[in-house]
C-alpha cells in the first residue's frame, strides 16, 4: 500500500521534493491533471510540516490549491505557464485546459 499512496501524493497531487535541498524545504507541486479524474488530494508529512496539493476539476475549469509550511518554497508547475514561485501559507490557482 505504501507505494501507491506514494504514487498518489507525488503524481497525481504533485508533491515533489527538489532534489537540490533536503528535506522538503524546497518543494515542487507539478500534478498530473489526469482527464478521466475530477479531482485528486494528497499530502505529504515533511519535518517542516504538512504539504498539502488538492485539484478540483469543473467543465473545463480546474482549481488548484496548495498548503506550504512557513519557511519553506515552492515552485508550482501548471501546464501552459511559467513556473510560480510561492513562500509558505496557502495558495490558490485556476486555469482553464
Amino acid at each position: 500500500m505504501g507505494a501507491i499512496a506514494a504514487w498518489m501524493y507525488k503524481a497525481l497531487a504533485g508533491i515533489q521534493m527538489d532534489e537540490s535541498v533536503p528535506a522538503f524545504k524546497k518543494i515542487t507541486i507539478k500534478p498530473a491533471f489526469i482527464k478521466e479524474l475530477q479531482f485528486a488530494e494528497g499530502y505529504h508529512e515533511s519535518v517542516y510540516g504538512t504539504i498539502r496539493s488538492a485539484w478540483k476539476r469543473t467543465g473545463n475549469k480546474v482549481q488548484l490549491d496548495i498548503t506550504i509550511p512557513k519557511g519553506c518554497i515552492a515552485s508550482v508547475v501548471i501546464p501552459g505557464q511559467p513556473a510560480q514561485q510561492v513562500a509558505g501559507g496557502r495558495h490558490s490557482f485556476s486555469f482553464s485546459e
